[in-house]
């Protein structure tokens, strides 16, 4: 470094002395106080998209957006979510009280029918039912074996 910080080494006197006066050489040399003022009084100018500080706010905008429609993505999912939820919790709710009912429903069938089944009425329908169950079967055996058409003929 030089005598005046933040300038190369190897520069002319020349340059010294434009450098103090001016903070900067035709050679491209420029002193961090130079810089510093110039950044503190146009600090826009390092912000153009062309400029490294402006390329960063580019990417900074990027970001900006990028993050803005993930956070609109996951409000969509997050509002699907809720609405699958919402019509589940319709649902089970529905299929509940389908449930609820037709357990009362069978409640009550059920009740009928063991005071049905305890009269004596029904209980000698069922023996009938039964007895005429056999019956039937015994004439299907008749019939396959024969014996029912030549009955019938005897009978005539």
């Amino acid at each position: 470094m030089s005598a005046i910080k933040g300038l190369p080494r190897g520069i002319t006197a020349g340059e010294m002395r434009q450098a103090k006066r001016q903070g900067f050489t035709e050679s491209g040399a420029y002193s961090i106080a130079y810089l510093s003022r110039r950044v503190e009084s146009e600090p826009y100018m390092y912000l153009l998209k062309t400029e490294p500080g402006g390329k960063v706010m580019n990417h900074v905008e990027e970001v900006k957006v990028n993050l803005s429609e993930a956070a609109e993505a996951m409000i969509k999912a997050g509002t699907a979510v809720r609405d699958t939820a919402v019509q589940t919790i319709a649902s089970i709710t529905d299929n509940n009280r389908k449930l609820r009912d037709n357990n009362t429903r069978l409640t009550d069938s059920i009740n009928v029918f063991l005071k049905t089944a305890t009269k004596a009425e029904y209980i000698k329908a069922i023996n009938d039912v039964e007895r005429l169950a056999t019956a039937l079967e015994k004439i299907a055996d008749l019939e396959k074996a024969g014996i029912l058409n030549k009955l019938a003929a005897i009978v005539k």
